[in-house]
């Protein structure tokens, strides 16, 4: 990558994250809202974490991509969607093998049974 300010040749390398999540926060008061913060980096919780930098020595500037992450709640609502989908097809499954079942015991009850009398 080139720097954007003296084009030289940037050095690619890295940020390690180890206690809390690198986020870019803005400056002003009114705008410290979470919402407003750019995350940069996953949340370390077991291991150290890792964001892309790149470095340009003769300008003294560090240039961070932000990368694109999927927000903890959208994670936990697509992973509790799977589950009720699989418990939804679960609980179908077992419907429909009870009322088969249900069915056999009827159709086991009428075999030696004279039709006219039921």
């Amino acid at each position: 990558m080139n720097c954007p300010f003296c084009g030289k040749e940037m050095r690619e390398g890295f940020i390690p994250v180890s206690r809390n999540t690198l986020v870019w926060r803005g400056k002003s008061i009114e705008n410290s809202a979470l919402c407003d913060d750019v995350i940069l980096s996953n949340f370390p919780l077991i291991r150290l974490q890792e964001t892309d930098a790149f470095y340009c020595p003769d300008c003294r500037q560090v240039i961070i991509p932000v990368p694109e992450f999927e927000p903890f709640s959208d994670k936990v609502k697509r992973k509790l969607d799977n589950v009720v989908e699989k418990i939804t097809s679960a609980t179908q499954s077992f419907e429909e093998q009870r009322e088969e079942k249900q069915k056999q015991k009827e159709q086991k009850k009428r075999e030696g049974k004279d039709p006219w009398e039921l």
